[in-house]
C-alpha cells in the first residue's frame, strides 16, 4: 500500500451508508477487483465525515480512516478507562489478597487495528475505515473552510492516531488450475498448492477474509477438461503491547464473526483451527506470507467443525498453554513484526492441516468459512482477541482509578470501600 499524507480531514459524503457496503464472495475465491461495490464519496449520504489518514491500494481503491461518534465513558461494565488504548479496552475481573500481596486480574479485548482515537482533552472518538475508488476520493469537493479544518483536525489527533498503514488481517490463497484444451484427462497437484512458499493472490484491505479449501473437476470425453485445487489461509495479528511485561496470562481466546460457510465435504476434516503466524509484518499481507504459519495454539477439541458453526455470529477459539505463551506482552519480540508486543495468529482449514485433499474426481468439493475483517464498519463484527492476566497492584500506575465496584488503586496500594 502506498501511503499518502497530503490531504487529511473533513469530507462531505452523499448516497450510501458505509454499512451498505459488503464483500460479495463466490464459492471459488476471487481477487478480481469489483470497483462498483465501493460507493462514490460524492454520492454518500453521511455528511461531516472527518478523514484523519488514507492510503491508495493497488486495485484502484483508496482505504481511509475517519473519526466517528464519541466513545462512551465506559465500553463495558467495570472497564478501567485509564487502561484504554487505540486498539483495546480493559475491565477489572477481581482483586486477590490471599498471601498479603495484593494482585488484581484484568481482561483486555484487542482489535486487529486501531478502533479508538484520543483527543488532547482526553476524550475518545471511534475510528472507522472505509474504501472508495481513487477517482472519487481525488475528485471530492472541498471548501477552503474544510481544507483548514482538515489541518486542524490532523493536528489535534496527531498524538493518538497512528499513521495509516492498514492492518495485517486478511487472507492469502494459492491455486492450481489445469486445462487439457480438449486432449486427455486433466491432472492437478494438491501437494504443489499446499507446499508452495508463495500464494497467487492476497487481500488485507477487504471487508472480509476466508479460510477455505476446494477441489473442482470438469471433464467430458473427447472434449475439454479442467481441474482445480484451492487453499486459502487467514491471518489475524493483534497489538497486545499494553499487557505489562510482568503480567501472568491465565486465559485467552480468539473471536471471529462468520457470515458464510460452505461444507460440501463433511468428512471429519472439515474444521477450522488457529496457529501462530510468521507473516512479514503485522500491518499488511504479501504473497510470500502464504506459508507463514506455525504450530497450533488450540487443543484438538477446540477445532471448530464447520457443520456445527453458526453463521451471522461469533465463533470463539479458546487458546491452550501454547496459545497464551504466544501472546506478546510489552517489550517482547514478535514473530510477525519488528515492533514488539505484536501477537501473531493464523487460521487454516482441516484438509489443509491434515494434508488430505478433497476428491478431485467429483464436480466440486469445498469446505470453509468467510469472516469479517477489521475493515468492517464498527467493532461489533470485527475479529478480536481477549486476554485475561494478573499483575501485582504495585505494577499499576499511581492514581489509577477504578470507580466501578468502589476500588481505587493509588500509588500501588489498594483501597476497597
Amino acid at each position: 500500500m502506498k501511503v499518502l499524507r497530503n490531504k487529511l480531514g473533513f469530507v462531505v459524503l452523499g448516497a450510501f451508508a458505509l454499512g451498505f457496503v459488503a464483500l460479495l464472495f463466490t464459492l471459488t475465491p476471487t481477487r478480481t477487483p469489483d470497483l462498483s461495490q465501493y460507493p462514490s464519496l460524492s454520492d454518500a449520504t453521511l455528511e461531516g465525515r472527518t478523514i484523519v489518514d488514507f492510503g491508495e491500494n493497488s486495485d484502484g481503491t483508496v482505504t481511509y480512516t475517519y473519526l466517528e461518534k464519541p466513545v462512551p465513558e465506559t465500553l463495558a461494565e467495570r472497564e478501567v478507562p485509564e487502561l484504554r488504548t487505540e486498539n483495546s479496552y480493559t475491565v477489572l475481573e477481581k482483586v486477590v489478597d490471599e498471601t498479603g500481596k495484593e494482585e488484581y486480574t484484568l481482561t483486555s479485548t484487542f482489535f486487529a487495528q486501531p478502533a479508538f482515537a484520543q483527543d488532547v482533552d482526553g476524550s475518545w472518538r471511534y475510528l472507522e475505515y472505509a474504501t472508495t475508488t481513487q477517482e472519487a476520493f481525488r475528485n471530492r469537493s472541498q471548501t477552503l473552510f474544510e481544507r483548514i479544518a482538515e489541518s486542524l483536525v490532523r493536528t489535534a489527533y496527531a498524538d493518538s492516531v497512528s499513521p495509516f498503514s492498514g492492518a495485517g488481517d486478511g487472507d492469502v490463497y494459492n491455486q492450481d488450475i489445469q486445462d487439457t484444451g480438449g486432449f486427455g484427462v486433466p491432472s492437478c497437484d494438491w501437494g504443489t498448492v499446499r507446499s508452495a512458499s508463495d500464494g497467487v493472490s492476497v487481500d488485507s484491505t477487504g471487508l472480509g477474509f476466508s479460510v477455505f479449501t476446494q477441489a473442482q473437476y470438469e471433464y467430458t470425453p473427447f472434449n475439454s477438461g479442467t481441474c482445480e485445487y484451492t487453499i486459502v489461509r487467514g491471518f489475524v495479528p493483534f497489538n497486545t503491547s499494553s499487557i505489562p511485561d510482568g503480567a501472568t496470562i491465565s486465559a485467552a481466546s480468539l473471536s471471529v464473526y462468520i457470515y458464510l460457510k460452505v461444507d460440501s465435504d463433511n468428512d471429519g476434516l472439515d474444521y477450522i483451527t488457529v496457529s501462530t503466524s510468521t507473516q512479514a509484518t503485522h500491518t499488511t499481507l504479501d504473497l510470500a506470507d502464504y506459508d507463514a504459519f506455525g504450530s497450533e495454539v488450540i487443543d484438538s477439541g477446540e477445532r471448530k467443525d464447520i457443520t456445527a458453526i453458526t453463521i451471522s455470529a461469533y465463533t470463539v477459539f479458546n487458546l491452550n498453554a501454547n496459545g497464551t505463551t504466544a501472546i506478546k506482552k510489552s517489550g517482547q519480540a514478535s514473530s510477525c513484526s519488528a515492533t514488539t508486543g505484536i501477537t501473531c495468529l493464523a487460521m487454516r482449514e482441516g484438509h489443509d492441516v491434515a494434508n488430505s485433499p478433497h476428491d478431485a474426481n467429483t464436480f466440486v468439493e469445498n469446505t470453509g468459512v468467510y469472516m469479517y475483517s477489521s475493515e468492517r464498519t464498527g467493532t461489533s463484527e470485527d475479529p478480536y482477541l481477549t486476554v485475561t492476566y494478573t499483575v501485582p497492584a504495585a505494577a499499576v500506575s499511581s492514581g489509577l482509578s477504578l470507580p466501578s465496584g468502589g476500588i481505587n488503586i493509588n500509588s500501588g496500594g489498594l483501597q476497597i470501600f
